[in-house]
């Protein structure tokens, strides 16, 4: 009986192995693999360029970085602690431009897709590195070269199987084993539809049914077109969406969908009609993002050809030429007949799919090398799985693999069923001089704009006409160097890309708000119900901060204790408090604590007589003097 159990299980175990090896090493696809190499790292070179499009935008961004701010992720993880200096990041900069270039024509082909894929990481993973969380306009590019980087892609359309022609000792564009094109643009599929499908998890796993019902959507869409830093006009369409229940709550289960199907992609390998369906879904939910929420990322639309089978394609167009004309059709295979020794696959024959077997008719050897392949794609698949299921991105800090958890929360307050206000928690930076007037910029560069926003006397930096959104994350910094240095990042970038914009005798305040939108019927407008300092530049140099955090004492019972006081010489501090700002509508008074001192940094409150949870400011001003600078204190909640 044991016997026969493990006879069972030993051919069960073969039969998946089996399975596996015929679906990742499957015969055909090397023309696939070649369209697929070319949009990938044309879609790297568009990352690259976005980001700095010269090897001097690498030296300015590294001589304005803060080092103080600076957190390796990912790759870099294995380089040290330390930032690199500009001349080694701008040295990465032309090795990632030349990789990739020579990557999409076909150049020393896998050579190239390595030091392009690594490289181009690395200078993303730099940017991130300064930030304390990471955008994910990037990281699908960066897992799919990945995914991609040692694939024979330099089998076809390419310079290298030129050269293989021309130069029979060339060693690199020769064809691979029959077997060997599939398994890259698999892994390379998934690591696209894993962009969608674990943010679709992300959101299922932060709020489940609760993101797609009640007045989430409207509020998601209402921030971003709405939002305190990037107004724009919305559009009818957008209006529309905001003003009607029944549409909003449709959107947010479409949207769902389409971020799931395209995983399913991997389930049709043989059928490349539904495959290229899934792209189009892929596709249609990139344009989707862009016209609903404004995210415009045009590098992704290049990933949508790992959804497509270009040998049934070109199947298929065959088959169309044929039927329309004899003649036509003669010199499509006259042509691929010239072609097939210089750019073409010797196996492809015009017309038919994949010019090889299927591949269950296809025996399966399991040699060393597959084995090796397929424990690497077994380590990419379940790490990238691993990373979004337990939400441990920001854990693991491992970039470009990631929680994708962008617009995952839950805006919405419950109950669920009842239109309620949402507030959610911003950045700012302020520049006060004696009025908006004194900030007018020099001469900027041609097509671009001011980037000061002057509102009711006082001038606000304006992110709307900046790429540099990660200076409004720096409110979350949470230690008095971190606040520094993110004041002097601001100072240093703003000064190398606009000099003397902002006048020396400025004072500079990073802040940290709160901002309300009203319930539905309501139109979706923010105000600012609550703010304080992180950090202020005086115009003598100095710079003031305060950092301060909860202790509890006993029941009921806390103490905000002050952990650093910088910039003041005698500082004076007063304890505020504001009743629940967040859940309550509308901007609250602001109190003065009962409680006592504790010591010269702890001061202790009862919440039983203030109420909670009860949001606290700590009042610095400088002994003998009058004006008082209030900073963000912690939250205190009852037990």
């Amino acid at each position: 009986m044991a016997l026969a159990l493990s006879t069972k299980s030993s051919n069960l175990a073969q039969g998946v192995l089996t399975s596996l090896f015929r679906y990742w090493f499957r015969p055909g696809g090397e023309i696939s693999l070649a369209v697929v190499r070319i949009a990938i790292f044309l879609a790297l070179k568009t990352v690259l360029l976005v980001q700095f499009p010269t090897a001097e935008a690498v030296e300015l961004f590294v001589r304005a970085a803060q080092p103080d701010s600076y957190i390796p992720k990912g790759i870099l993880k294995l380089l040290g602690p330390l930032p690199f200096s500009a001349e080694f990041m701008s040295g990465i900069w032309w090795v990632a431009y030349v990789g990739c270039l020579s990557a999409i024509v076909g150049f020393l082909t896998r050579p190239a897709m390595i030091l392009a894929s690594l490289s181009t990481l690395v200078l993303t993973s730099f940017g991130t590195s300064f930030q304390v969380y990471w955008s994910h306009g990037y990281n699908v590019n960066h897992l799919a070269a990945l995914a991609f980087m040692f694939a024979p892609a330099g089998a076809s359309l390419s310079i290298d199987r030129i050269l293989t022609r021309l130069l029979p000792a060339w060693p690199f564009g020769r064809p691979a084993e029959r077997c060997g094109y599939y398994w890259p643009l698999l892994l390379s599929q998934f690591a696209v539809a894993l962009f969608y499908f674990g943010a679709a998890w992300a959101k299922f796993y932060n709020g489940g049914l609760h993101w797609a019902i009640g007045d989430n959507m409207r509020i998601m869409v209402g921030i971003t077109w709405n939002h305190p830093y990037y107004f724009k006009e919305p559009t009818w369409l957008i209006t529309q969406l905001l003003n009607n229940k029944l549409l909003w709550q449709a959107a947010a289960v479409v949207h769902l969908f389409s971020q799931i199907l395209p995983m399913t992609a991997m389930f049709f390998v043989r059928r490349p009609a539904v495959r290229f369906l899934e792209g189009m879904i892929f596709l249609s939910g990139i344009y989707g993002l862009y016209y609903v929420m404004a995210v415009w990322n045009p590098q992704w639309l290049l990933l949508t050809a790992v959804f497509v089978d270009w040998e049934w394609v070109a199947a298929t167009l065959r088959r169309w030429l044929g039927q329309l004309s004899a003649v036509g059709a003669m010199f499509a295979d006259r042509l691929a007949t010239v072609l097939r020794p210089w750019i073409l696959p010797e196996s492809f024959v015009f017309g038919v799919h994949g010019g090889t077997p299927d591949a269950q008719s296809q025996p399966v050897r399991m040699t060393a090398d597959k084995v090796i392949k397929l424990a690497g794609i077994s380590l990419f698949i379940g790490y990238g799985l691993w990373v979004p299921a337990f939400q441990s991105g920001e854990k693991h800090l491992n970039y470009p693999f990631s929680s994708f958890a962008f617009y995952s929360t839950v805006y919405a307050l419950p109950p669920y069923d009842t239109h309620r206000h949402f507030t959610f928690l911003v950045g700012g930076i302020r520049v006060r001089t004696d009025g908006c007037e004194s900030i007018k910029g020099p001469a900027l560069p041609k097509g671009e704009t001011p980037i000061f926003d002057c509102r009711d006397g006082l001038t606000e930096y304006d992110r709307r006409r900046r790429f540099n959104n990660a200076l409004h994350e720096q409110y979350r910094a949470n230690t008095v160097p971190g606040i520094e240095a993110a004041i002097r990042m601001f100072i240093e970038d703003n000064e190398i890309r606009y000099p003397g914009s902002v006048p020396d005798n400025a004072r500079i305040e990073l802040l940290a708000r709160l901002w309300q939108y009203p319930p539905y019927p309501a139109r979706l407008e923010p105000a600012i119900t609550f703010e304080a300092l992180r950090g202020v530049r005086l115009p003598d140099g100095r710079i003031l901060a305060a950092v301060a955090t909860m202790v509890p004492k006993a029941k009921m019972v806390q103490a905000v204790q002050i952990e650093a006081i910088s910039g003041f010489r005698k500082p004076v501090v007063t304890i505020y408090g504001y009743k629940d700002p967040w859940y309550s509508y509308g901007k609250q008074p602001r109190t003065v604590l009962p409680g006592r001192w504790l010591d010269d940094r702890a001061f202790e409150v009862d919440l039983r007589r203030t109420g909670h949870p009860l949001y606290t400011t700590i009042g610095i001003k400088e002994e003998g003097t009058d004006e008082e600078f209030e900073f963000w204190g912690p939250i205190l909640y009852g037990d």
